[in-house]
């Protein structure tokens, strides 16, 4: 699933349930036994409800007109250079 507003790092060639650290959510280390809130644009939960995710943005950016600031979250990822299926 795919997560905006947080950084992390990725190590694909790590071990089950050790690929993702350094989870940080607008600079602060998040919190495991914490409760976080997220929006998706696909659910992971079977049968859920409410407003396709392309007409909640498409109502939103209609409203705002302009959006400012946006910085796009790439995660650092790590082991994995020269693997064709990455772009640079």
């Amino acid at each position: 699933v795919r997560v905006g507003g947080m950084q992390y790092t990725m190590t694909p060639n790590a071990p089950m349930g050790q690929r993702v650290n350094n989870m940080t959510l607008k600079g602060k280390l998040i919190e495991a036994d914490k409760t976080y809130k997220v929006a998706g644009w696909a659910s992971v939960q079977e049968g859920a409800k409410g407003d396709p995710i392309w007409d909640v943005v498409s109502g939103y950016l209609r409203d705002k007109k302009v959006i400012k600031g946006v910085q796009i979250n790439t995660p650092r990822i790590i082991g994995m250079d020269g693997n064709p299926g990455l772009a640079a």
